[in-house]
């Protein structure tokens, strides 16, 4: 990793302290060419502890890893509990053929429906043999009830809000209609076309602010040390601005020349950032499309120093395909900060999987909704060429946010 990891690297969190971000023994050298983004020559030969990320006290790594497992729970008996319900119920076998029938589940649905049985068969909720569906744990809906206030009671005010948990319960009460396609799962996270919802993800989201912070910190430390005058940034997926908000507060404080493209699949949202953001000159919007080529966009080779992409590249169809549109963008010396899912979430299968494209990489393969650790490593070591010493991965295995299943991953291009 860059000069970056001098600040950045593998979190150690104390209980009732300010959270140190650290990075262990990083031997890295930086190009000596005009166009390198970071070109200082450095030898890392001990953790740096410079970041700092307060957790309340008892956010402990049991803590989070309790509060995961009873929000699995909650998710996984939800959807036994519709999928037996909405199949009648009585039935000691049940066909899958049977079952698509019963929920009209849309083609465009149907891998989402077998990431569900394939959950609920590795958690003992079903067994599965020769097409057919046993039902070896019968809910109810007080069960059910009961399992989501349980969850309120550990993540509302710790690592989540009231919003976030009410929107995944509103995809267990409309998943009929969700798997059907008679609702668009848009209009419940933008309900009347408004962003406020979205906009909690990341007020209330404990996760969301620490990668968030992370992304911050690591932006204000590259900049403050590249020697090149002017620095270009492209945001990809941003969304309705809630990672750039944090980003122009450091950008406010550099006296650096900075070109600022925020980039979205959709006008919608470079509307709202156009009116959000008057006055600031330094940004450009910009319709960008991670699954085509980004020079054919605008987006040059090697003209791009720092990009950000927060939570969308889960919406690509190819994500080798994408990583390597990002960077052959960047300068030698530049960044990627990627911020993802890793591995199965079950209360973003719930909500997320409806809003993302069908993949065909190897979330298709293993008909998964998001990339494994192994996986993310595949792409950046073998599909984009990235060497191990230039990839960094927040938060730690061991830090008490672990549990969350969420990565951000900071990778220099040489």
């Amino acid at each position: 990793m860059g000069l970056i990891t001098q600040k950045i690297g593998y979190p150690r969190l104390y209980q009732n302290a300010n959270h140190a971000v650290d990075l262990n023994n990083y031997v890295l050298d930086f190009f000596e060419e005009k166009n390198t983004f970071l070109n200082d020559s450095l030898e890392i030969k001990k953790t740096a502890n410079n970041i700092d990320f307060y957790l309340e006290p008892d956010i402990t790594y049991g803590y989070v890893e309790e509060a995961k497992h009873i929000m699995n729970i909650a998710c996984l008996e939800s959807i036994s509990y519709k999928l037996y319900e909405a199949t009648g119920g009585e039935k000691e076998n049940i066909s899958i053929t049977e079952i698509v029938s019963c929920l009209k589940v849309a083609d465009s649905n149907m891998h989402i429906l077998q990431r569900w049985l394939n959950a609920l068969s590795e958690n003992g909720y079903i067994e599965c043999n020769a097409g057919k569906i046993k039902w070896k744990k019968k809910n109810t809906s007080i069960c059910e009830k009961d399992n989501w206030k349980i969850v309120s009671d550990k993540w509302v005010g710790k690592l989540s809000g009231e919003h976030v948990i009410n929107y995944y319960l509103k995809h267990i009460e409309k998943m009929e209609a969700l798997l059907s396609g008679e609702m668009n799962a848009a209009l419940l996270l933008f309900p009347e076309g408004t962003i406020e919802l979205a906009n909690c993800f990341y007020r209330e989201n404990l996760m969301e602010k620490y990668l968030a912070y992370c992304i911050e910190k690591i932006l204000s430390f590259a900049i403050e040390h590249t020697k090149k005058d002017k620095i270009r940034i492209l945001e990809l997926g941003a969304g309705t601005g809630a990672t750039t908000d944090r980003i122009l507060k450091v950008l406010e404080n550099s006296t650096k020349k900075i070109a600022y493209i925020y980039s979205d699949i959709t006008k919608y949202f470079l509307n709202f950032a156009a009116q959000k953001y008057q006055g600031k000159e330094e940004l450009e919007y910009k319709v960008i499309n991670i699954d085509s080529n980004l020079s054919d966009q605008g987006i040059a080779e090697e003209s791009v120093d720092i990009v950000i992409a927060a939570g969308m590249m889960n919406n690509a169809v190819n994500t080798d395909y994408s990583m390597r549109q990002i960077i052959c963008s960047l300068v030698h010396g530049g960044i990627a900060l990627i911020a993802e899912p890793v591995g199965e979430n079950y209360e973003l299968m719930l909500s997320q999987s409806f809003m993302m494209s069908r993949p065909t990489d190897a979330r298709e393969v293993c008909n998964e909704t998001f990339l494994k650790m192994e996986e993310w490593k595949e792409v950046f070591w073998g599909g984009c060429g990235i060497s191990e010493r230039e990839l960094v991965v927040v938060p730690s295995d061991t830090s008490p946010l672990a549990p969350l299943n969420q990565k951000l991953f900071i990778i220099r291009k040489e």
